[in-house]
């Protein structure tokens, strides 16, 4: 695998698109909205995470097509701060590809994702652990044992700067696959209407 240069932001950002548009979470924050404005929006949404782990943390490839794109800090530099600045960004280019009616149903959607999301369970423990935040392959590559390599290459890299890796999903199929890669499940969080959960994971290296 190998990082990225700042050139391959964008397609990055659009590579993440296909891989997450039709994860749990992002279904949810987009439910009753036109589709193609739902692509904008979180596009735009992971461009601004792909900056963000870019400037400070890694973003990892696993060849030039992209096929697996890995984003992962230090806990102990993540900063909600930073990371609020950035959504902000994001967000003023996001009123402009979406109606107030859209943008309304959007922010209602999102606090229901909230709910269960925190990045303050994981600094809690000490040391803080690395975060894993994004880890996907593209569709047609998927079941093939790329997501064990990518995963492994992960757990090396971590290894030399901490004891423990961190990383949530809201699919039970992902928790899954994390439970046999050698993570374990450290709270289930549900929101109160049980629409969502968020499942908090951790492995020790």
């Amino acid at each position: 695998m190998r990082r990225i240069t700042q050139d391959e932001i964008e397609k990055v950002a659009d590579q993440m698109l296909a891989i997450f548009f039709d994860e749990v979470d992002i279904s949810m924050v987009t439910q009753g909205i036109n589709a193609d404005t739902a692509k904008a929006i979180i596009r735009e949404n992971l461009f601004g995470d792909t900056e963000y782990f870019f400037r400070y943390g890694d973003v990892f490839v696993t060849d030039d097509d992209m096929n697996g794109i890995v984003a992962l800090i230090d806990g102990r530099k993540f900063s909600v701060f930073k990371k609020t600045m950035q959504s902000l960004k994001s967000n003023k280019i996001i009123t402009k590809v979406a109606t107030k009616e859209e943008l309304k149903l959007l922010n209602s959607n999102a606090k229901k994702v909230q709910e269960v999301h925190s990045f303050k369970w994981y600094k809690k423990r000490k040391p803080v652990p690395y975060y894993l935040a994004h880890i996907g392959v593209v569709k047609d590559k998927r079941g093939q044992g790329l997501c064990r390599e990518m995963m492994e290459f992960v757990f090396d890299y971590v290894k030399e700067y901490n004891s423990e890796v961190v990383l949530e999903t809201f699919s039970d199929n992902n928790a899954a696959i994390y439970e046999h890669l050698g993570f374990e499940t450290v709270e289930v969080v549900e929101s109160k209407d049980k629409c969502i959960k968020q499942h908090r994971m951790l492995k020790k290296l």
